[in-house]
């Protein structure tokens, strides 16, 4: 491919503000008794969500609507509950659920359990095929406090493909999820990883991933934490942090670990039920907010000027210390640096000519932007 010697680029970035987009959480419902400990929520259609209980000697999934009452509850026969941390999908009904919470980071036994669509079980039974998998880049069991993150409460299917969401136990926190691919198909494998996003500084409670769902329609993905959430959309290929990203402020921190969506943009959230608080299924609709995020990114051309051997981008909205990546044209994260200081000047001269994305996030905002060499 032909450099491009540009001496100015504009390029349109999209600029999410963190911590200032709010959303309004609606309480439908109290959850049903049994489901105290809602660990996962996915939408397998015609009005019906399933959940389960975290770890322990409920091996149930607990089928409600979407007013929070419960419809069926369907066991597994041959599957044990040793610690299930999230629920999901495939385009064809499979239910996938998730027995990969690994808090202390040293498990060796982590899978995933196929089954078919749980509302058409018969005498609500169901018997489960395994996904057995380790962390293609964890070496010890555990690693070291820095390298905590190789717990797991989310993920989605996609593409034949699952795709894990890491829950952040690192010390100190460094405000990481890591994003891994496996296959859907039973077997034992090594889960790839894929890329990184960074959520914020912590303290870790506050911005670790416990939940994650997909709109099959859009491609548009959320990840949850206890009191925020994140939407990726507008991404290439299986590219997700590397399109438009929005933090969303729930204004209504919990123990939150599941969330499902309907399609078009309605959510659904359930928390555990803690000292008495909690238990609830709530709801929350996104339009608007896409709609004001939409007006936001489009109002916002950024010149970046290039010698062909440098970019330099002018002081931006964002705080620092920050950090930028550079994602190539596969997703592939092949540049990590720390921002200290504007104007940033960032030296392209040892890359191959293509087309990157460059993502620059702090605590309290990101950008993304592309750009050709």
């Amino acid at each position: 491919m032909r450099k491009l010697f540009l001496p100015l680029i504009s390029i349109l970035i999209a600029k999410m503000a963190f911590a200032q987009t709010v959303v309004s959480l609606q309480t439908v419902n109290p959850l049903p008794a049994a489901l105290n400990e809602s660990s996962g929520l996915v939408y397998i259609g015609n009005g019906i969500m399933v959940s389960h209980n975290d770890g322990g000697p409920d091996n149930a999934l607990y089928l409600i609507d979407t007013f929070a009452n419960l419809v069926n509850t369907v066991y597994l026969n041959n599957v044990s509950n040793l610690d299930w941390e999230e629920v999901c999908t495939d385009d064809s009904g499979n239910v996938y659920i998730g027995d990969f919470g690994n808090n202390f980071n040293n498990r060796t036994d982590l899978r995933i359990i196929k089954i078919p669509n749980p509302s058409l079980a018969i005498n609500d039974t169901l018997d489960g095929e395994f996904i057995y998998f380790n962390y293609n880049d964890q070496a010890q069991f555990p690693p070291p406090d820095s390298l905590l993150n190789y717990d797991c409460e989310a993920f989605i299917w996609k593409d034949d493909s699952l795709f894990l969401f890491t829950k952040n136990r690192t010390m100190p926190f460094d405000g990481y999820s890591r994003c891994y691919t496996l296959p859907d198909d039973s077997g034992t494998y090594f889960a790839t990883y894929n890329n990184k996003f960074y959520c914020g500084p912590g303290p870790k409670e506050a911005y670790w991933i416990t939940g994650s769902t997909i709109d099959f329609a859009s491609g548009e993905v959320v990840l949850l934490s206890s009191g925020r959430c994140w939407l990726f959309r507008n991404y290439a290929a299986n590219d997700f942090f590397g399109g438009n990203t929005t933090e969303l402020d729930l204004q209504n921190f919990s123990q939150k670990e599941g969330v499902a969506t309907t399609g078009s943009r309605l959510i659904f959230f359930s928390d555990e039920k803690i000292f008495g608080f909690g238990g609830n299924l709530y709801k929350t609709d996104l339009n608007a907010i896409v709609a004001s995020n939409n007006e936001l990114i489009a109002a916002q051309p950024i010149f970046v000027y290039s010698n062909g051997n440098s970019i330099t981008i002018p002081e931006l909205e964002i705080d620092l210390p920050a950090h930028l990546s550079l994602i190539d044209v596969n997703g592939k994260l092949i540049r990590l640096e720390l921002i200290t200081q504007w104007p940033l000047s960032f030296n392209i001269s040892n890359l191959s000519p293509g087309l990157y994305m460059m993502r620059i996030s702090s605590a309290s905002a990101v950008q993304n932007f592309k750009f050709i060499k």
